[in-house]
């Protein structure tokens, strides 16, 4: 695809399609049966491990609850991809600079707790369920995440006529042609930013929450506090 500009143009926009164009009907069928069966498969999958990522979040679902969500979501995106947008490599483009500012982001801010539970003797009973010493969201990194994701979505740019619109919001048009729109380093920016509050929230004016012991035992509670 690299030597033919054409075959390229067609990949970018529709790849399936731009590949069963030059396959012989013998090999059509299979290929189209094999690429039919791995979409399903990795849907599957993308719905089981996400449900299972939310329930992790703390989301007050039922398992059939968080398929049911991610199954809506899904749909909508290939609903996007199919009817309205343009070019599959422009959205996937930009889906990546997008799913990688909020993940970026929540990297730095878990770099940050295995550094305090490694150099600062941070409880990591905050990690658990409320009511066990855990809670149900901390307010600190939740900020953290908040700011940083505004921040990198302002710093990233897309090709996608559409997602561009709600994207590069604080870069003026040239610096959109420039280094910071074309490389996305608003993903790094983002990231340093929500680790760097986070810090400055933790570290500096030690307003993270405390555990809430309402679920534990008092034998277990004598542990904690020794």
């Amino acid at each position: 695809m690299a030597s033919d500009a054409g075959l390229g143009n067609a990949a970018a926009n529709d790849p399936i399609g731009a590949l069963t164009a030059l396959l012989p009907l013998w090999f059509f069928i299979p290929f189209t049966l094999v690429i039919v069966i791995s979409l399903v498969a990795a849907a599957i999958t993308g719905i089981y491990s996400s449900g299972l990522a939310l329930l992790s979040l703390g989301v007050p679902l039922s398992r059939a609850g968080t398929t049911l969500i991610n199954m809506v979501v899904i749909a909508a995106g290939a609903f996007y991809l199919l009817f309205v947008s343009d070019s599959f490599l422009a959205t996937f483009q930009a889906f990546l600079a997008l799913i990688s500012v909020v993940m970026g982001t929540m990297g730095g801010i878990q770099l940050l707790d295995f550094i305090r539970q490694r150099r600062g003797g941070w409880n990591v009973d905050l990690a658990k369920r409320a009511g066990e010493g855990g809670r149900s969201g901390r307010w600190t990194a939740l900020v953290s995440l908040g700011v940083a994701t505004v921040v990198g979505l302002g710093l990233v740019t897309s090709s996608d006529p559409n997602i561009g619109r709600v994207v590069g919001f604080l870069l003026s048009d040239a610096a959109k042609k420039g280094v910071i729109g074309s490389t996305n380093v608003g993903v790094v920016i983002a990231m340093a930013i929500g680790a760097g509050l986070y810090a400055l929230l933790t570290f500096a004016f030690k307003l993270d929450p405390k555990g809430i012991y309402a679920g534990v035992p008092e034998r277990e509670l004598s542990k904690v506090a020794s």
